[in-house]
């Protein structure tokens, strides 16, 4: 669901409030994690083309 958010034109902070994070900083830490790079780096790889 998030990597799908991300796909979209929506702010970062849209999408972590939709999916229940109180930051964008607490969302984009959590993303990082998860995915070994960040919100911003993932909408600009090719894995978010898919």
């Amino acid at each position: 669901m998030v990597r799908a958010a991300l796909r979209t034109e929506d702010s970062l902070t849209t999408i972590a409030e939709a999916i229940g994070n109180q930051s964008e900083r607490a969302f984009s830490t959590a993303f990082r994690r998860a995915a070994g790079m960040s919100p911003r780096e993932f909408r600009a790889s090719p894995r978010a083309q898919r």
